[in-house]
Parts: structure tokens; C-alpha cells; sequence
């Protein structure tokens, strides 16, 4: 299923990003002067517009290769040794900014499973 919202939305409404719930990325719409609320299941996400390559950044770890922040759907992607790469959920921007400090891995130990998360590769 595409869930591109350009198509989605129509040429004249405008879709931005509410919030991450319960598996679910939710979109305000404006149609017509009316707001709407719609989710898209993380599965349907993968490979469409919602997810764009996210940059990541090497980090100094025994544990993590490099890590990366969408500032707007409040994702975090790190990169492990292992090469797996998992994206963590309503993640603030201090805990992408304590990532970027000198040997993150053994306070990320601690933090990780404080998120809902997916692996993705």
C-alpha cells in the first residue's frame, strides 16, 4: 500500500507531522478549512516519503558505529558494531546530543530500551 502523501493529501492541503503513537506516525491534514488526524502504521512507512535516508554520524564506541536524528518525526537510527541498525521512537534531541559525546555506548546500555524501536536492517 503507498501511503505517499502527496497523494494522500491532495495538491492544495498540507500534511506535517504530529506525533508518534502506539506504532503509528499521525499527520495533521488541512482539508477545506477542517483539520484532520490520520495515522500510517510504521510498517506501511518503510521506503515511502516518511522515511528519507537519514544521515548518520560516526561516534567513538565499542558498541555503536554512528547514529543519526530526524529532528521533525523525533527518530533516532543507530548503527551497532554488529552492523544491525535499529530506529528508536520519540526520542528527544538531548539524548541524540548525549550519543554524539565520547564513548555513548555504555550510557546508551542503559537508556535504549527506554523507546519503542524497530530494526530495520
Amino acid at each position: 500500500m503507498s501511503h505517499d502523501l502527496k497523494v494522500i493529501v491532495g495538491s492544495n492541503n498540507k500534511a506535517i507531522f504530529s506525533h508518534y503513537r502506539d506504532g503509528n506516525f499521525f499527520y495533521l491534514v488541512l482539508v477545506q478549512g477542517q483539520m484532520y488526524s490520520f495515522p500510517i502504521p510504521i510498517e506501511d512507512a518503510k521506503g515511502t516519503t516518511l522515511f528519507e535516508a537519514m544521515r548518520r554520524q560516526a561516534v567513538t564506541s565499542e558498541l555503536i558505529k554512528s547514529v543519526g536524528y530526524n529532528q521533525t518525526t523525533r527518530t533516532l537510527e543507530v548503527r551497532y558494531e554488529d552492523s544491525s541498525v535499529f530506529r528508536y521512537f520519540s526520542v528527544p534531541p538531548s539524548v541524540f546530543r548525549r550519543l554524539q559525546e565520547k564513548n555513548p555506548g555504555a550510557w546508551w546500555t542503559g537508556h535504549w530500551n527506554d523507546y519503542k524501536y524497530k530494526q530495520i536492517s
